[in-house]
């Protein structure tokens, strides 16, 4: 439920700017907290210094800009619908509408109001602006992670820490609340078309959602079966088919429907490619999970990214580097321009890529790898405890430290399951043995 702004109201209000100045004061010392979200000194620092005037009443009633915060916060892309129950959005409406509709203004209650959108505009600036996750408690989840499963999971976060108060004050000046929420909001590449797509698959889900397919085992050019007509429907609802008709003179309409041709081998091809599957229009056992993950599992993992972006730097710079974990690809980026694309290598579930923003100074052609300790010990030695030669192969060799010119060692001479690890130093060289 969206709120508007009234026109003009048809209360007939006395001295507002000093019954308001008066009641927000009285409001804000006395002992009762007014927000679910800010305490009253929090709201003190908000109010005293514009001079106790209200952010979201004026004489006519409650302000264009209020409504644009309630709308922004109700379709909060990361948020979702959880936003109306987190932040009371429903019952804020219902007290704005029956202030606005007395037959005599309610000053007290208006500015109890008002007080109120203070507090939640202060909570999903925060949110906007660091991400709405528990942080704490999600570091906690990767050390069980690291303590239970031997899976070393890190992240970095790096919120937009700015001045909730100046912003608010600034949007208020330019009565436009998006100039404070896009201050702080992810200015992420690619951010607007996942926006884009999570509109489209909640329209998708209003719909019904996508239509699951029954189970079978393989599926490829030249079947006739009658999942092809729940297959053509399926890849129409994404958008990889264009139509669910075909054209077979030797068939009847029916027939041709469950005839999978090569529109629907280009189709599914497409969404192998779209899912980062291996490509060979064949509908099998991993293509069809896939296919069948639910139009909701989808608007939950964009929301998930979506929040993820909001603990990245807001500023990349002009010239930067981005790796796409997912998609095994990192691109350079240069003035919002793709100017270098290639493949790369990332960490298994197990061993995963870490997730991290830093500052690049400079670029090494054909380096060394100097491997972490933590991959020596996790990854390497419970190989060496099998065959010491077994990263022979893969150019690795150990030296007596890190510097260059440092002695390399027989991997055979060590007993590997006795072996302290903090005393190994292993490189991978540029160039590989023969």
């Amino acid at each position: 439920m969206l709120l508007a702004a009234p026109h003009e109201s048809h209360h007939e209000k006395k001295d507002f700017k000093s019954a308001s100045t008066a009641a927000l004061q009285k409001l804000i010392k006395s002992q009762h907290h007014v927000s679910k979200f800010l305490r009253n000194s929090a709201l003190r620092q908000y109010y005293q210094a514009q001079g106790y005037r209200p952010f979201w009443f004026d004489e006519n009633g409650i302000k264009s800009i209020a409504v644009e915060l309630i709308n922004v916060v109700q379709k909060d892309p990361v948020l979702g619908p959880a936003s109306g129950k987190l932040f009371g959005l429903r019952d804020l409406i219902v007290t704005i509408g029956t202030v606005q509709s007395a037959p005599e203004f309610n000053i007290t209650k208006a500015m109890q109001t008002d007080l109120k959108i203070t507090g939640i505009y202060d909570e999903y600036m925060k949110r906007v602006a660091s991400g709405s996750i528990d942080w704490n408690a999600f570091q906690r989840k990767l050390e069980a992670l690291e303590e239970e499963k031997k899976i070393l999971a890190s992240w970095d976060r790096y919120g937009a820490y700015k001045n909730r108060r100046k912003l608010l004050y600034k949007a208020l000046k330019n009565n436009h609340i998006y100039s404070a929420v896009n201050a702080v909001n992810y200015t992420y590449p690619m951010a607007k078309e996942l926006e884009k797509a999570l509109q489209r698959y909640e329209q998708i889900a209003q719909e019904g959602g996508y239509i699951r397919l029954p189970e079978f085992q393989k599926l490829s050019q030249g079947d006739r079966d009658s999942a092809v007509i729940l297959l053509r429907e399926r890849l129409l609802q994404s958008g990889e088919l264009n139509t669910t008709e075909c054209y077979r003179l030797d068939r009847n309409a029916s027939q041709c429907l469950e005839y999978f041709d090569a529109d629907v081998t280009a189709a599914v091809k497409a969404f192998q490619r779209n899912h980062g599957l291996i490509v060979d229009g064949v509908v099998g056992p991993n293509t069809r999970k896939h296919l069948n993950i639910t139009v909701e599992e989808k608007i939950a993992m964009i929301r998930l990214n979506l929040e993820r972006m909001r603990w990245l730097p807001r500023t990349l710079g002009k010239r930067y580097v981005l790796v796409n974990i997912a998609d095994y690809t990192l691109y350079m980026i240069d003035d919002g321009n793709v100017s270098l694309e290639m493949p790369i290598v990332v960490g298994e579930k197990r061993h995963p890529t870490p997730v991290f923003s830093n500052k690049m100074s400079s670029v090494v052609l054909n380096p060394y790898w100097r491997v972490p300790q933590s991959i020596v010990k996790r990854e390497l030695v419970p190989k060496l405890v099998k065959d010491p030669y077994a990263l022979v192969a893969q150019g690795m060799r150990m030296h007596a430290d890190w510097n260059e010119s440092s002695p390399d060692y027989d991997f055979a001479t060590i007993d590997w399951s006795i072996m302290n690890v903090n005393g190994v130093f292993i490189r991978e060289h540029k160039f590989y043995p023969p």
